[in-house]
């Protein structure tokens, strides 16, 4: 059976208000509700982004044991994959940490999903199945 996309209930009111206040489209009002987003500043913070809100990579939580992972990985030569997505900011994401870890001379590979068949997100049949093809990182 195929898979159904679901669309988000919305308050027809609420996207009015935010599409006025905000001076965006319906469609954009209602994609800015659905993310939790409803002040009209917060949709031109999240519209306009400024390269001087973003946050140093190192104090993402985690990252750094990530990185050493990531290091020791390569290191080891043992098989990266990256598990990829077919939009094209996850196409473009691939391609670019793809390029990064083969520079660094890591044994690197991708996967990207068939959103429709193997729905959004990991996969748990394609982790096994790229782990039982050698995959010791993905």
């Amino acid at each position: 059976m195929g898979k159904r996309w679901r669309i988000f209930p919305h308050d027809a009111d609420r996207v009015t208000r935010l599409e006025k206040a905000a001076g965006v489209s319906p469609v954009v009002a209602q994609l800015m509700i659905c993310r939790g987003i409803y002040e009209p500043a917060a949709v031109r913070t999240f519209l306009e982004p400024k390269m001087t809100a973003l946050r140093e990579p190192a104090e993402l939580p985690g990252v750094e044991p990530a990185v050493e992972r990531i290091f020791a990985a390569i290191t080891d030569q043992r098989r990266i994959v990256i598990y990829g997505d077919y939009d094209a900011d996850g196409m473009t994401a691939t391609a670019i940490l793809y390029r990064c870890l083969s520079l660094l001379g890591g044994n690197v590979g991708y996967y990207v999903p068939n959103r429709l068949e193997d729905g959004y997100g990991l996969n748990a049949e394609a982790l096994r199945t790229l782990a039982h093809r050698g995959a010791e990182m993905i």
